[in-house]
């Protein structure tokens, strides 16, 4: 599995902040693609993109620490919140807090909901197959240990920053996610377009 990309024997690129970056920029521009077929308001995505970025990044870090707090209660000052030595965010509490902020913009800019969900539903299906792809060569997403191996599919994690627990091959959930989500994509996709 691929945590980082060693350039340098001494700069890391971390797979995680890659394609936290990739994912960030391929939702703003299925964003701006759906704009055009759904006939909603890309700016009013890009207007408060900074409150989007703020809110997901602090709410799905606070989701992970409440989630986690018999161990992360000793934080004891706000740089411990910030930086930390693995990849510790919630999706729940981004994609909750996502919506909080996009339905605090709607009231105020006095805009309905119905207007811009198809697109953002839509754009979030885009981004999670990218996203599980991810999860796979991060090992984030796996499947139980099964003790006789029934497909030639299973996977064994054998990189040495592995945090998988089980020594015997794995089934590679993520991959599954993945392929769901992009047939839950195009299905939505080719849906609008044939309607239209």
């Amino acid at each position: 599995m691929i945590p980082f990309f060693d350039i340098f024997n001494w700069f890391f690129i971390y797979t995680f902040w890659l394609t936290l970056s990739i994912c960030f920029f391929l939702f703003l521009r299925m964003l701006k693609k759906l704009s055009y077929r759904y006939s909603y308001n890309f700016s009013f995505f890009l207007n408060n993109i900074l409150w989007y970025f703020i809110s997901v990044f602090i709410f799905s870090r606070l989701f992970f620490i409440l989630s986690k707090w018999k161990d992360m209660k000793f934080i004891k000052d706000p740089f411990e919140f910030f930086i930390m030595s693995d990849y510790n965010f919630s999706l729940f509490g981004a994609i909750f807090w996502f919506f909080i902020v996009f339905l605090i913009t709607l009231k105020l800019e006095k805009s309905k909901i119905i207007n811009y969900l198809d697109g953002v539903v839509v754009s979030f299906l885009f981004v999670l197959i990218i996203w599980y792809i991810w999860a796979f060569l991060w090992w984030q997403v796996y499947w139980n240990e099964i003790s006789d191996n029934l497909s030639s599919i299973w996977i064994l994690y054998t990189h040495p920053f592995s945090n998988v627990p089980y020594e015997v091959p794995i089934f590679p959930l993520a991959i599954v996610y993945s392929i769901s989500f992009f047939i839950l994509f195009s299905s939505l996709y080719i849906i609008y377009f044939c309607r239209n």
